[in-house]
C-alpha cells in the first residue's frame, strides 16, 4: 500500500471513547480538517437512532461507509472521527486500512459505562437498557478490528487535549504527512 493513499487519521475505538472530542483538538494541532462521520450521517440522512430503528444496523453501516467514501474520495485530508461500530463493516474497514492511518482510542469497559450513564445521547447497538455484560459483549465481538489499528492509545483517565497530544507525539514520530 502506498503511504500516499494515506491521507487521513481515522480515529476508531468504541462507542464513548471521546473519539469526536479527541478529534476537534488533533485537527486544531494537526492544522487540518476534522470531520465526524455521525454528524456528516445525521446532515445527510437523519437521527442515527431513527435509521437504525426503521431500516436496521445493515443500513447504518452503509451510510458510513458511502460517508467515509466520499470523504477519501473528495475532501481535503484531516481527521476523521468514525462511528463505534465503522469498522465491523467489511468494505468501511477495508477502506479505513487503505486511506487512512487508524488510530483506536482504547478505554476499560467501566470507564466506558459511566460515560454512557452520564450521556443524553442514545446508543442504539447498546440497547434501551445497556448493561457492562452487553457492552462487553459487543465490545469484545468488535476488538480484533479495533486493535488493529496502526496505533493504540489509552486514553483512560486523559483529557482530549493530552490524547490528542499523544497522537501528535505519534505523528511526528512516524513522519506521518496527510
Amino acid at each position: 500500500m502506498s503511504a500516499s493513499k494515506r491521507r487521513f487519521i481515522a480515529l476508531v475505538g468504541f462507542m464513548a471513547s471521546g473519539k469526536t472530542s479527541v478529534a476537534k483538538p488533533l485537527a486544531r494541532r494537526l492544522e487540518c480538517e476534522m470531520y465526524d462521520t455521525d454528524k456528516l450521517i445525521v446532515d445527510r440522512y437523519g437521527p442515527i437512532p431513527q435509521i437504525f430503528s426503521t431500516f436496521g444496523e445493515k443500513k447504518l453501516r452503509e451510510y458510513e461507509f458511502e460517508t467515509l467514501s466520499a470523504l477519501v474520495s473528495e475532501a481535503k485530508p484531516g481527521v476523521i472521527a468514525t462511528g463505534g461500530g465503522a469498522a465491523t463493516y467489511d468494505p468501511t474497514y477495508q477502506l479505513l486500512k487503505e486511506h487512512t492511518y487508524r488510530v483506536f482510542l482504547w478505554l476499560p469497559i467501566p470507564a466506558i459505562w459511566t460515560r454512557l450513564k452520564r450521556s443524553a445521547a442514545k446508543r442504539p447497538v447498546a440497547g434501551e437498557s445497556p448493561s457492562i455484560a452487553r457492552l462487553e459483549g459487543i465490545y469484545n465481538a468488535r476488538r480484533s478490528r479495533y486493535e488493529d489499528a496502526d496505533v493504540v492509545i489509552n486514553a483512560h483517565h486523559l483529557k482530549p487535549n493530552k490524547v490528542a497530544d499523544q497522537i501528535v507525539r505519534w505523528v511526528e514520530a512516524e513522519a506521518i504527512e496527510l
